[in-house]
């Protein structure tokens, strides 16, 4: 009586198994397939006149510092960024159902976005070996990575010890004109939901 139970365990397993290396051997497939004739400096449209338009969102986690001297503060962002690239997409149904890929940041063109005002903490490339960039079938490219940030902020203590500074983040493509590649943020506001405000300052806007 156990051996039917054991043996359709063996199976279960081996369906598993077997599905999940049908889907790895198509992953495969499917990325030379996108990656073979790709080419990372060209910005990704079907005409070479269109614009490309890339959505910029920034979550703030935590102000780390603000150092009074040199006039600058210090923050660990979330950053997101998405865009639609025509050259990567594909007929989930032609690949074992895969919709959603992760690629290396190397392999495929991403918008060249800098902090203007930042003084050498922001780096887009620090984290391309650990967070991979999110591919979907139709092409939606989602880039989430955090975003440390050391930035420019002009004193104001006229009211100290009550005093407000109103620090600027200035993001945009470096090399790129808006009818290039079009960067516009989602929102006016900072994402604040997972910021924890240290005891000394308070985040008013």
């Amino acid at each position: 009586m156990k051996f039917p139970v054991y043996f359709d365990a063996l199976w279960v397993v081996f369906c598993l198994f077997t599905c999940s290396q049908g889907q790895i051997s198509g992953g495969k497939t499917l990325i030379k397939t996108l990656l073979d004739d790709y080419k990372t400096n060209l910005i990704p449209v079907s005409r070479q006149r269109d614009v490309l338009n890339v959505t910029y969102e920034l979550a703030l986690y935590q102000l780390l510092d603000f150092d009074g001297k040199t006039q600058t503060l210090n923050m660990l962002f979330w950053q997101r960024v998405n865009w639609y690239d025509t050259s990567l997409t594909w007929d989930s149904a032609k690949y074992d159902g895969i919709d959603e890929i992760r690629l290396r940041m190397e392999d495929i063109w991403i918008p060249d976005t800098l902090v203007f005002n930042d003084v050498g903490e922001y780096d887009p490339w620090k984290y391309q070996e650990s967070v991979p960039i999110k591919v979907a079938s139709n092409g939606k490219v989602s880039w989430l990575t955090p975003a440390p940030m050391r930035t420019i902020c002009p004193l104001d203590v006229r009211n100290f010890p009550f005093d407000k500074h109103t620090c600027e983040i200035v993001i945009g493509s470096w090399q790129y004109a808006q009818n290039e590649v079009d960067l516009y943020c989602v929102s006016t506001e900072l994402d604040t939901d997972k910021f924890s405000a240290p005891l000394l300052w308070q985040l008013t806007e």
